[in-house]
């Protein structure tokens, strides 16, 4: 196959992908690029859909939570019946999948991850200020930066969802 024909392919396979599990305007569009695509090159979809090759898609992950967030990226994917591995001496993931399925959980990942981290960071951080787990001295630490006033309410939301740990009664317990 040509390198014309294997990034037309590697395209109509990416724009199968986005078109199943895509978003709202980013489904459509993508659907819409996909029959323009088809059509240009006279080229059937049922030809894709039956040749579709299986194959690794591998990924290395760096925490729990990226593993989690990946797994759960693969089984809303593949289904929750396939089979996903773990090598936790290269701390890899890697599942047998379609090749459109490969873009769909790389994408899906790329855009999630980031959003993950910020979200923790943010409950970290309403932990810290919930239980007074900063210095007393009144001085910034080089990490702290201004907040905007949407992160300053979000900070403040995930607060009040938070019990303060009274340390006293911890050490009374034990």
């Amino acid at each position: 196959m040509s390198k014309l024909n294997q990034k037309l392919e590697k395209r109509i396979y990416k724009l199968m992908a986005l078109a199943k599990g895509g978003v709202g305007g980013e489904k459509t569009n993508a659907q819409s690029a996909l029959n323009k695509t088809l059509e240009k090159y006279d080229l059937d979809l049922s030809d894709f859909l039956a040749g579709e090759k299986t194959v690794e898609y591998c990924k290395n992950v760096r925490n729990k939570y990226d593993k989690s967030l990946l797994v759960q990226i693969i089984r809303k994917i593949c289904g929750s019946k396939v089979d996903i591995f773990y090598c936790s001496r290269t701390r890899s993931i890697s599942v047998d999948c379609l090749e459109s399925q490969v873009f769909e959980i790389s994408l899906a990942y790329d855009i999630y991850k980031p959003l993950l981290h910020d979200e923790l960071k943010l409950t970290y951080d309403a932990f810290i200020q919930t239980n007074c787990l900063y210095a007393s001295d009144n001085t910034v630490s080089k990490d702290d930066s201004t907040m905007t006033n949407e992160e300053l309410n979000n900070l403040l939301h995930r607060m009040s969802t938070m019990k303060k740990t009274n340390i006293n009664k911890c050490i009374d317990s034990k």
